[in-house]
């Protein structure tokens, strides 16, 4: 399956149901500035995750490869994982000075909850590796020391168009307005944890070929989210 905003906002709001039931009941409106019937929960999941994958699938992912000559090396798309989720998911709370009895869960819902899901449903595809035919790439944060950055870069520039185009969280509770400031000063946050979560990925690569060449070592090759 591929990596979709709607696809994963759903499943993350499924997580928060799971948790918070009665935030179905939570609904609003606006007529008079037209803001139409919403649970605001699920549209601020919206929000994050569709910011969340346009930066997710911007990354070049890489790996570290080792196998046999001759060249090159086709990859299927793999899985990957991200065992940071734990540290992101804390991360938020810090850098929200989130208290009070549902902080931890809710930053899971938010943080925890979207990297997850975007493991279940996402693919790595790495390129066609020009220097190996036969071997193993493995994806590390050691082999992505830039990703942390560029991934809480990428998605700043994204998150605040995304929670505009919900229509849900304009100033004055006008849909067509920026998105109100109590908000937008909070949204980092949310990028520079995700950002945690997404620097940790893993996954291992199989490459195949002609292969029965010498040895080949040390092979950074690239990816991206599919």
């Amino acid at each position: 399956m591929a990596l979709d905003a709607d696809v994963l906002a759903s499943l993350v709001f499924t997580d928060h149901l799971s948790k918070y039931p009665q935030t179905i009941n939570a609904v609003r409106s606006n007529p008079d500035t037209g803001v139409p019937l919403h649970v605001p929960m699920e549209a601020f999941i919206q929000g994050i995750c569709t910011a969340f994958v346009g930066a997710l699938r911007a990354m070049e992912i890489r790996d570290l490869g080792a196998g046999n000559l001759p060249s090159p090396g086709a990859a299927i798309p793999v899985p990957f994982s991200f065992p940071g989720r734990a540290l992101a998911v804390s991360t938020f709370v810090g850098l929200a000075s989130w208290g009070g009895r549902d902080a931890a869960g809710v930053a899971d819902v938010f943080i925890g909850s979207t990297l997850a899901r975007a493991a279940d449903i996402g693919l790595l595809q790495m390129s066609s590796n020009q220097k190996m035919g036969v071997g193993t790439g493995v994806v590390s944060p050691a082999t992505n020391p830039h990703l942390q950055t560029a991934f809480a870069d990428e998605m700043s520039g994204l998150i605040e168009p995304a929670f505009r185009a919900t229509g849900k969280f304009g100033r004055d509770d006008v849909p067509t307005n920026p998105i109100n400031p109590e908000l937008r000063d909070q949204l980092d946050h949310y990028c520079q944890a995700l950002a945690v979560g997404v620097a940790s990925i893993v996954a291992s690569v199989a490459y195949t070929g002609a292969g029965g060449g010498a040895a080949a070592a040390g092979i950074v090759n690239k990816g991206a989210i599919i």
